[in-house]
């Protein structure tokens, strides 16, 4: 399995419904792009401990059978299209990936 977690940062001027946007188009990728196996789109929980980073506004894990399929969705034209629509209100996006 291969875990594809994908944390943004908005920019400060960026209005609600950009943002509402972001998580729409986020849980759209499930089901339109073959090699999606599941996806999970949320908000920080605001967990009130020192080691945790609520400063995202929007996160994505997408779950993948392997590396293939992860290379596959990155090139997906459903992929691009969400990355060009959103990507003008990205203050910072971070990924982690990992490997079960």
């Amino acid at each position: 399995m291969f875990v594809h977690n994908v944390y943004f940062w908005l920019k400060a001027d960026t209005m609600p419904e950009a943002k509402q946007m972001l998580l729409e188009d986020c849980k759209s990728l499930l089901g339109n792009i073959p090699t999606v196996q599941n996806i999970y789109v949320g908000t920080p929980a605001g967990t009130p401990r020192e080691v945790v980073d609520n400063s995202f506004c929007v996160a994505l894990t997408a779950i993948f059978a392997d590396v293939e399929g992860h290379d596959l969705y990155q090139i997906h034209e459903l992929h691009q299209q969400f990355f060009a629509r959103n990507n003008p209100n990205w203050e910072r996006v971070v990924v982690y990936d990992h490997i079960e």
